[in-house]
């Protein structure tokens, strides 16, 4: 039988859901998988030993958020380590669950293998990235999560690309930490802080039209960081939020708001696929890297302004939210999302 190695030298906490996936699909496809993570980590992620070809020493995973030089020779060091232990193996596919270009590039990793590009693509407008990247693509095969990803890196003359859905994550328990919802009121939850179009929610949150949407309906927005406002139906969180709180707050929301700029381009949102997988409404800004899922929706969830956003609010509550026994059914060909290997 094939065999498949699943190697991550980042290992990210943001990244256990979507190594999951991965990983799972790849089992269900060979169960001959072999796995080389951080100590630990395929632990976390509830796979058994058996699948763990070794691990790598925690010293080696620097934090990247500080001195990128170390994180990005400490993550050579783990690859030319790696390639010395795997040299006389011999493996059908090689997986690359996340990496970074010059690291990978300096390490002289001898074998063939499937890059999966996360934010790796964005960073395609540094010239030294993209240099070093198309670089890669002449020996490794580039995954990538959707079509329009795929087009452009045609664009750039990069052919060695594979396509594979981002998936979908596993659903959320139904556990509900500290309620935030008070009596009858609709929660809209504003998850993220870091990619948000911090202009856009400046002009939205001191906008009247919204605001008086937000009192008739009887909505309060809930933030993750940021500007605090002040009307007293928005409401920052200005603490960190622990994983199980996150998903407590998403689950007791009505309606996920993701405003994010136009500068998002050639990603996925793991938060939207949350939306999905949990049955959750969304409300997204119509740029290309969300209209990509078009046709996953049952309803129009895209707006452009401000004014556009207080019709998408208007047009739920008339179609959804109105009914209190209404059972989802908001997502449709879900199952197109999940990567077949």
């Amino acid at each position: 039988m094939n065999k498949i190695l699943y190697i991550d030298v980042i290992c990210a906490d943001g990244h256990i859901n979507f190594n999951k996936i991965y990983i799972n699909s790849l089992i269900e496809s060979n169960e001959n998988v072999k796995l080389i993570l951080k100590k630990g980590y395929a632990n976390k992620m509830g796979f058994n030993s058996k699948f763990v070809l070794f691990e790598l020493p925690e010293f080696l995973f620097y934090d990247f958020k500080k001195i990128r030089f170390f994180n990005r020779l400490m993550m050579t060091i783990s690859l030319m380590y790696i390639n010395i232990r795997i040299l006389f193996k011999n493996y059908s596919n090689i997986y690359i669950g996340s990496y970074e270009e010059i690291s990978f590039f300096c390490s002289f990793f001898g074998k063939k293998t499937i890059l999966i590009n996360h934010n790796n693509i964005s960073g395609l407008s540094n010239s030294l990235k993209r240099f070093f990247f198309i670089k890669l693509s002449k020996k490794h095969t580039m995954l990538v999560f959707n079509n329009q990803i795929r087009d452009y890196l045609y664009e750039l003359n990069i052919k060695n690309v594979i396509v594979k859905p981002h998936g979908l994550p596993e659903v959320f328990s139904k556990n509900i930490i500290n309620p935030i919802r008070k009596h009858s009121e609709r929660i809209i939850f504003l998850p993220s802080h870091n990619s948000i179009d911090v202009n856009f929610i400046d002009d939205a949150f001191n906008n009247e039209m919204l605001l008086s949407l937000l009192k008739e309906y009887n909505f309060k927005i809930v933030k993750k960081g940021g500007t605090v406002y002040k009307d007293s139906n928005i409401v920052t969180i200005d603490k960190v939020l622990g994983y199980e709180e996150y998903k407590s707050i998403l689950l007791e929301s009505d309606i996920i708001l993701l405003p994010y700029p136009s500068t998002f381009r050639y990603r996925v949102s793991g938060i939207l696929h949350e939306c999905f997988v949990n049955d959750k409404l969304c409300l997204l800004s119509n740029i290309d890297a969300f209209r990509v899922y078009e046709g996953n929706f049952n309803y129009n969830p895209f707006f452009s302004d401000v004014n556009d956003l207080c019709r998408r609010l208007s047009e739920l509550m008339i179609s959804f939210l109105s009914e209190e026994s209404y059972n989802g059914n908001y997502y449709k060909n879900l199952s197109e999302l999940k990567p077949i290997f």
